[in-house]
């Protein structure tokens, strides 16, 4: 799996060396969750956001939003249009301009 736009750097620190890691391995939490992330890759956002303008996209969406595949090969995952298992684009001229610019 790869981790596109994020910089990271992961370190093994021992138990002995990492009191806070241990601290909180011991506490007892409570069986709620009190908050949850997602990160979400930016070009996923922009192509999300080009849907909003693609009539196309509107009618897929619209379909798929009914049954997640339809028999032309289209389906929704996440909220990305594929089509035959790849990423369907569309055709917002930005969406497809910030493709066309990344190297």
């Amino acid at each position: 799996m790869r981790l596109v736009d994020l910089q990271y750097c992961i370190q093994y620190k021992k138990v002995i060396n990492n009191n806070a890691a241990d601290a909180l391995s011991r506490c007892e939490w409570p069986n709620s969750v009190n908050a949850i992330s997602e990160c979400i890759p930016s070009w996923i956002q922009r192509l999300l956001e080009g849907y909003s303008y693609d009539e196309t996209a509107q009618k897929h969406l619209t379909e798929l939003a009914v049954t997640l595949e339809n028999q032309q090969g289209y389906s929704l995952k996440n909220g990305v249009i594929r089509f035959k298992g790849c990423v369907w684009v569309g055709n917002n001229p930005g969406t497809t301009a910030y493709f066309d610019s990344t190297p």
